[in-house]
């Protein structure tokens, strides 16, 4: 099977290896090295919101953010993680690396002239 090549842009990367790239067909794809995630625009600013949300949010376990059914951001005390729920991917990350990832989401959001989508809820919502 044959696959085109897409023309892309690079948004943003660090030295973790992870890139935000604007795909030729106008998706937002989250590079993360050994895999990457392609989402619409509005869904990365959903995503981005969900993130920033998160580093402001206290350290209680549970949901710290939703933007209702189809996203959502927790803290997992025990493990020290935040998980990334949005449709059906679950994203695991450390506090450090969130915080590496809202980096990027800045900058591509900066370079895509967007902001990130406030979610529904913050704070603990258990």
């Amino acid at each position: 099977m044959a696959f085109p090549l897409t023309p892309y842009a690079l948004l943003a990367q660090n030295g973790r290896n992870w890139r935000i790239l604007q795909l030729g067909d106008g998706q937002v794809q989250l590079d993360f090295g050994p895999f990457a995630i392609a989402l619409p625009c509005a869904a990365f600013q959903r995503v981005h919101g969900l993130i920033e949300a998160a580093l402001c949010a206290p350290g209680m376990p549970g949901c710290i953010a939703h933007t209702g059914t189809e996203g959502s951001i927790w803290f997992d005390a025990k493990h020290g993680a935040l998980l990334v729920v949005y449709r059906d991917m679950v994203i695991r990350f450390l506090p450090h690396e969130l915080l590496a990832l809202a980096v990027l989401c800045r900058e591509a959001g900066a370079a895509l002239a967007v902001a990130p989508h406030p979610p529904a809820s913050c704070g603990c919502v258990n």
